[in-house]
């Protein structure tokens, strides 16, 4: 069931205001998302400043040793200086090593009072059922639509970003971004227009967003003719070259798969109304469905070991050929 995540924010602030130490396990993913709810729930619970009283663990792709939890018991040996709580924050806890683990579950046996810890996980499965059970888990399941403010939703009905509202984390990126946003897409007419923005976009943008990215990566597939694919490749395999070129497969193997799951919906059920990206369904109709093989493959490569250790060149000249055949013309 989807909640607001207002709802969910208050129903936290009651266990963080009950006085007692609190554990939870918050399944989420995105780090927008991670950061709309604690941006709310230090408004409502703290309403003030609370940067001196959080302890921030790790990051989303960073490990969880032995020696930061010895800095949580150090954190946790003085009392709030500002706020009234003081929060341990983990932004992946599945990323902890076991001697981590054994550490913070002592830590979290018998807490100070003030102490809240707040492990954010993609998967809870993967924790020990020892965490599991001194923690209260909850699932961020957040309506997407209600992080969008009113104003932009009223701008962006029938556009192509009223597709991509189906996630938080995108709802959030496009009410935060929907001018920038906008302004893409407007820009965006064709092939070589889409190319050169997604230059503009590594090259001149200090903190580049794989979100923009992979949205003007799928319309240059879609876009793309196939005796414009040679041009294209060179023009992407020389952005490749010059920035982080994992990050930036990742994103175009974003906009495949999205591609390949519609194109699989339109062509082989009868659920294609559903699709939420229903302006681009213009773009489907003269393209074949992927195979079975040909979704797997995707899948495999999409998958973060593989993709992070493959040749970004050979990846994307791969991607382009098969969208460019599944077009049949």
């Amino acid at each position: 069931m989807m909640e607001s995540l207002d709802t969910i924010v208050k129903q936290v602030k009651s266990l963080v205001e009950a006085g007692t130490a609190t554990r939870l396990i918050l399944n989420a993913k995105g780090t927008l998302l991670k950061k709309e709810f604690l941006k709310k729930l230090f408004e409502t619970a703290e309403k003030k400043d609370v940067s001196y009283d959080v302890l921030w663990l790790n990051g989303e792709n960073e490990k969880i040793k032995i020696e930061d939890a010895r800095r949580v018991s150090n954190f946790l040996s003085f009392s709030p200086s500002q706020a009234k709580h003081k929060y341990v924050i983990s932004e992946e806890f599945i990323n902890a090593t076991p001697e981590a683990v054994a550490a913070l579950l002592k830590i979290t046996e018998e807490p100070p009072e003030f102490a809240v810890f707040i492990f954010f996980t993609s998967n809870p499965a993967q924790l020990l059922p020892t965490i599991r059970s001194r923690f209260t888990v909850f699932t961020l399941n957040v309506d997407a639509k209600g992080l969008v403010e009113n104003k932009i939703v009223e701008k962006i009905k029938g556009t192509v970003l009223e597709s991509l509202l189906g996630s938080p984390e995108n709802a959030l990126y496009i009410s935060k971004n929907f001018e920038s946003l906008k302004a893409l897409f407007d820009e965006s007419k064709d092939t070589f227009s889409t190319l050169k923005l997604i230059e503009e976009k590594v090259n001149h943008d200090e903190e580049i967003s794989n979100f923009e990215i992979s949205l003007l990566a799928e319309r240059l597939f879609l876009f793309l003719k196939r005796e414009e694919m040679v041009d294209v490749y060179q023009g992407i395999k020389g952005i490749l070259n010059a920035k982080n070129s994992s990050m930036l497969f990742k994103a175009f193997l974003d906009a495949a798969i999205v591609i390949f799951q519609d194109l699989t919906i339109l062509k082989k059920t009868s659920y294609w109304k559903g699709i939420k990206r229903v302006p681009y369904i213009e773009y489907y109709v003269d393209m074949s469905c992927p195979t079975r093989e040909e979704m797997e493959w995707l899948l495999k490569v999409g998958n973060k070991e593989y993709y992070a250790k493959a040749n970004a060149d050979v990846g994307v000249f791969l991607l382009l050929s098969k969208l460019v055949m599944l077009k049949g013309k």
